[in-house]
């Protein structure tokens, strides 16, 4: 794995362990109806706060000018504020849109097909930072992309119709991983900015996304009164102790996700798939029992250990 350090190691095994529970979290929130974007609003705000609080922490100087500055390099004149748009948009699209999918799946299948989008973050990241993978770690990625295909026949089989909305949703949040993966890894590693920093800007711009999708989706402003600040909207979450777990634990998960990039990279994290995809199996199958145990389940399960 190539692991080089203790940081490292506890790294990759909070990302294995979070990317496994956030989806159990999710796939049983929603009870009281409370809105998966005021949920998603909810985890960017967290997420900010936490980043920026770590930067304050941990940056005697405060300085925030580099946000301003032209980033330089391969990104020219464009300010570092700039540039974490992409991204941070991505991933708050990307978040919203796992509410919705793991409404309709069950965690295995959710995240079988979460992993089909690696063979293209791995031909994004070989361009993207003039690397070739080993025939390894082709082998690999290519072994859990036939285990995500599979999975989503079977799926498709199992439920029929109704599957094909949240597979659409899942396949949509594929693509948009891919871009925000790959930006993501490319500013941690390349700008001379703090990993806090960072993060901070990415979780605030994609907050300001969220918050314009919200109101231009319910037709203005009122909307966040409504869905979010309302007495009511707040006694829907108190009322949904998943849907507040599932917000708890995909702040921390964004936080180990930007640490994973920085010291890995993003072909390790999708590798490190295969092995929350036996995860979550046991979990599902053999605690849980929330989805059928399948022949077609079984061999995207054995094809994620083989990789």
């Amino acid at each position: 794995l190539g692991l080089r350090s203790i940081f490292q190691a506890c790294i990759f095994c909070t990302y294995v362990v979070l990317s496994c529970l956030h989806m159990f979290l999710q796939h049983r929130s929603g009870s009281t109806g409370y809105s998966p974007a005021a949920a998603t609003v909810l985890v960017y705000f967290g997420k900010f706060a936490v980043a920026l609080g770590m930067f304050l922490f941990r940056s005697p100087d405060r300085d925030f000018s580099p946000l301003w500055r032209p980033a330089g390099g391969r990104f020219g004149r464009v300010p570092g504020a700039l540039l974490c748009l992409v991204p941070g948009a991505c991933l708050a699209l990307y978040d919203t849109f796992s509410f919705f999918s793991l409404a309709g799946l069950d965690p295995i299948t959710y995240q079988i097909i979460m992993h089909a989008r690696m063979v293209f973050i791995a031909l994004t990241w070989q361009v993207v930072f003039k690397k070739t993978l080993t025939f390894t770690q082709w082998a690999a990625l290519l072994l859990v992309f036939i285990a995500s295909i599979s999975k989503a026949v079977d799926k498709l089989g199992e439920a029929g119709v109704p599957a094909i909305g949240p597979l659409r949703m899942a396949f949509m949040q594929c693509l948009f991983a891919v871009i925000a993966n790959v930006a993501s890894e490319l500013l941690l590693k390349e700008l001379s900015m703090p990993t806090d920093l960072i993060n901070a800007a990415q979780y605030s711009l994609g907050l300001s996304v969220l918050l314009v999708g919200l109101c231009i989706n319910k037709g203005g402003v009122q909307a966040l009164g409504t869905d979010v600040f309302a007495p009511e909207a707040w006694r829907r979450l108190y009322g949904d102790p998943w849907m507040s777990s599932s917000i708890a634990c995909l702040v921390v998960f964004g936080i180990v996700t930007a640490y994973f990039l920085r010291e890995l990279s993003n072909v390790l994290k999708e590798i490190a798939g295969s092995g929350v995809i036996v995860l979550t199996a046991v979990v599902d199958w053999g605690v849980l029992g929330l989805s059928a145990c399948t022949l077609l389940g079984v061999e995207a399960v054995v094809l994620g250990l083989a990789a």
